[in-house]
């Protein structure tokens, strides 16, 4: 890493666009912590991997913190949440938002993914920023590690903090991997004296035990059960106030953030209270557009509600003014088949969405096979995103208009399918 550590200009950034502090009892970890920094000063590109719930946002958080306090006022997360628009547009997205300079596809044009990409690392590397890719597992699978390897390759002063739970392949990134692994029993048993400084030491190291390496895992043990002989791992509405249930199967629907008045006008009724409380236990996480359900409680509270339901949120959320919530309500739409519904949002809230930003949001949520009728739309943020996935699935020759095939060809040039563009029945 070079030995210059210029002082960068302090922009005031969106709060879920900054580096958190990492948490006031950081326990355990030197080993890869050690790591981090290693790598992060050898190297442009950092992958942290491992399961769900070991702690490797924590892990980063401390380590930028601790030992790169300068940085991280110049450190920008962009956190991945399936379904994901293509890599480089969720960056070029974030980046937009944190530095305040405009998105991507707010002109409506079609997007050159080359040129996005070299703008991309153009205004990191000159800003001197770092940047966190967090939950990078979520991230679309087609231009992943493209978009490592574009990093690996291309970077000088920028520094790039992936976290994953899937390793990617980056041959150039060979030596920049750091494993985080199940922590363990006695620095679990130290956080978890943290936790319940009452507890009797025979206790904490049950407690301990019991987690089986996982930071996340230790804060859904009740220590009470487990002193009476039985399983300490809590059912998944054991000791949760009133209301947080419903709240908690509620948000296993979304996958997006979304704001707690617009869940209570959902029908959770829940308080700001049970919010926090769930968030100190770890199974919602908060943000600045909302909270949502962790990763790790999503296969104990993700249930489907019946087409009904779902339909009827679905018209719920489409009338907010929230961008989350409108997103969402598409890809409800558009994954119970009413494409009636799904239309009328996008002409009604489409054009302002894509001025945002959210054209590779609103994409993502119509999938890659689209219910009948949502064509000319899904054509038409295909080519804005630029997103060659998408384009290949369309038959240019069964679009119905001349509109269509226009917009159609500009996706084709725009991939340099020059021949594929002739055979088109343009009148």
């Amino acid at each position: 890493m070079t030995s210059k550590r210029r002082t960068t200009t302090r922009t005031l950034r969106p709060l879920d666009a900054r580096l958190p502090n990492p948490t006031p009892h950081f326990i355990g970890r030197q080993r890869e912590v050690r790591a981090v920094v290693s790598c992060v000063k050898r190297a442009p590109l950092t992958i942290v991997q491992g399961p769900g719930g070991f702690g490797k946002t924590a892990l980063v958080r401390f380590a930028l913190h601790r030992h790169f306090k300068r940085e991280t006022r110049a450190t920008v997360v962009i956190d991945f949440r399936a379904p994901a628009p293509p890599v480089p547009v969720v960056v070029a997205a974030g980046l937009a938002r944190a530095l305040g300079i405009g998105a991507p596809t707010a002109d409506g044009g079609p997007l050159d993914f080359a040129a996005l990409e070299a703008s991309i690392l153009d205004t990191v590397e000159t800003r001197h920023l770092w940047v966190v890719l967090d939950n990078f597992h979520n991230a679309d699978a087609a231009t992943a590690d493209s978009f490592l390897t574009l990093i690996a390759r291309h970077a000088h002063d920028s520094r790039w903090i992936a976290t994953t739970r899937t390793e990617p392949r980056i041959p150039e990134n060979v030596g920049q991997l750091v494993e985080v692994r199940a922590m363990p029993a006695r620095a679990l048993a130290r956080l978890a004296r943290v936790i319940h400084p009452r507890l009797r030491p025979a206790l904490i190291r049950k407690l301990a035990l019991a987690a089986h390496g996982s930071p996340w895992e230790l804060l859904q043990l009740d220590p009470v059960t487990l002193g009476w002989g039985q399983n300490a791992r809590t059912s998944p509405d054991a000791l949760l106030p009133p209301g947080a249930t419903e709240l908690l199967t509620l948000l296993g629907q979304f996958e997006r953030p979304l704001q707690l008045e617009t869940l209570n006008h959902l029908g959770a009724a829940a308080k700001p209270s049970v919010a926090l409380r769930l968030e100190r236990r770890g199974l919602i996480e908060r943000t600045t557009a909302g909270i949502r359900l962790h990763d790790c409680a999503r296969k104990e509270f993700e249930a489907s509600g019946g087409d009904a339901n779902t339909a009827a949120l679905a018209g719920a959320l489409a009338t907010t003014d929230d961008a989350n919530a409108q997103i969402e309500a598409l890809r409800l739409f558009a994954e119970g088949g009413d494409a009636r519904a799904a239309a009328k949002l996008l002409d009604e809230r489409g054009g302002r969405l894509i001025a945002d930003g959210h054209a590779g949001d609103l994409l993502a949520s119509l999938g890659i096979s689209p219910p009948r009728g949502l064509q000319a739309w899904q054509l038409r943020l295909a080519v804005i995103v630029g997103d060659p996935a998408f384009l290949a699935a369309i038959d240019g020759t069964r679009l119905s208009t001349a509109e269509e095939r226009l917009l159609f060809a500009r996706g084709l040039f725009l991939r340099s399918e020059f021949a594929a563009a002739s055979p088109l029945p343009w009148w």
